[in-house]
């Protein structure tokens, strides 16, 4: 995550372990979209130009699948 976002890897990490606490203790952050690739994902915004992307499977239970650069 060399894209002027983070400081470095470990700043990376903890910022996708906060945004995972706090999708746990308070569900999708505004700005979060269904992904119209594929229906089960959802893309959650992630600092500046980065967008989180996780798979949400039958039970609800979202996995952190990848990380994208955001492109406008």
């Amino acid at each position: 995550m060399d894209r002027g976002t983070f400081a470095g890897a470990a700043d990376a990490r903890s910022a996708l372990r906060n945004l995972g606490n706090d999708i746990g203790s308070n569900g999708w952050p505004t700005g979060t979209i269904v992904d119209s690739a594929y229906a089960d994902r959802v893309l959650v915004p992630l600092g500046d130009n980065l967008r989180a992307v996780y798979r949400v499977n039958d039970k609800g239970r979202a996995q952190l699948r990848t990380v994208l650069e955001r492109k406008d």
